[in-house]
């Protein structure tokens, strides 16, 4: 396979990390539109999000528009901490640029984040704020930043959203962690606080699990239901583990662009394409998605198995952004 199939490869992830990333930021604000298709309808992880948008902004402008403008306008609603845990998981230019997001997050007024923040670099790409009102934080997508707002950026807020959006399927405490990017021991003290004042059940076992109980929850946050309700099976939409689809697409670009830069032999990428899917084996799994390339020797011939990985990933971000669990 040749260094173009490479290069088809890591356009393959652009362009899904482009479109997913543009769906997800049309359905918190109105400044952006996904026209010609229904609206998404799946909990938006923003900070994952964030990256994401940082690791194809090259390619799209206009996300680095919305990054700087949800920066200025809506920092307040996101998670420093998880900002920084979730950024270890992608390439070390995307984490890089957590300060360019604390610096406009502290000209917008949000003191936060100032010991992340750093001047602009010289020639640097500076985007164009808009308005991003009104926000669509009663709209479902929107959910983990709208239990933000009313109970503060912590890990209650995410762990609700998770378990409401996981459709009373329980989940363990590490799974809740591994989700959530809080510690487990930050998961263990909300999820027993959140027991005791009802607002999630608890399954006893080794481990016990934890699930919260969607159709009453719905009745409270009367969240906007798709134009096609048959496609989900309750008011509030499916959480989905977006931060490990993102940061593994974000290292299949960076993989391209280093090989077309760098002149790799296609036996040098396929080597470093097994060695990214290491790297994101245990996190696509949680996210069910199959890297069957793991198993497979180095060679040539595994970057069409590659290939089809990236293909599964597209599918399965797209059905994320259709309701599908």
């Amino acid at each position: 396979m040749s260094i173009e199939a490479v290069r088809k490869i890591g356009e393959l992830a652009g362009v899904t990390l482009v479109d997913t990333a543009w769906a997800q930021w049309s359905s918190l604000t109105s400044m952006l539109v996904r026209a010609g298709q229904e609206p998404a309808w799946t909990i938006v992880d923003p900070e994952a999000l964030v990256l994401a948008s940082f690791a194809v902004g090259h390619r799209e402008r206009r996300l680095e528009d919305v990054v700087g403008s949800w920066a200025t306008g809506a920092a307040y609603l996101m998670s420093m901490q998880r900002m920084r845990t979730l950024a270890s998981q992608f390439p070390k230019a995307v984490a890089g640029r957590i300060g360019e997001f604390a610096r406009a997050a502290v000209a917008g007024g949000d003191k936060r984040w100032k010991r992340l923040a750093y001047p602009q670099a010289a020639g640097g790409y500076r985007p164009r704020l808009k308005s991003l009102e009104p926000l669509r934080l009663t709209d479902g997508p929107a959910l983990t930043l709208r239990l933000r707002a009313g109970f503060g950026v912590n890990a209650k807020a995410d762990l609700l959203s998770l378990l409401l959006g996981r459709s009373g399927v329980a989940a363990d405490l590490k799974l809740i962690a591994a989700a959530t990017a809080y510690t487990e021991r930050a998961i263990r003290t909300a999820t027993e606080e959140m027991v005791q004042a009802g607002f999630i059940h608890e399954i006893e076992g080794r481990p016990s699990s934890f699930f919260a109980d969607g159709k009453a929850w719905a009745s409270v946050l009367e969240a906007h239901r798709p134009t096609r309700p048959e496609r989900t099976a309750s008011a509030v939409p499916p959480w989905r583990f977006w931060a490990a689809g993102y940061a593994f697409l974000s290292g299949v670009l960076e993989w391209a662009e280093s090989a077309q830069a760098e002149g790799w032999t296609p036996y040098v990428a396929s080597s470093r394409a097994r060695d990214l899917v290491e790297k994101h084996g245990r996190n696509l799994r949680r996210a069910q998605l199959d890297p069957r390339f793991l198993v497979s020797g180095h060679g040539t011939r595994h970057l069409a198995e590659f290939e089809e990985l990236i293909l599964q990933v597209r599918e399965w971000t797209s059905e994320g952004l259709n309701g599908l669990q």
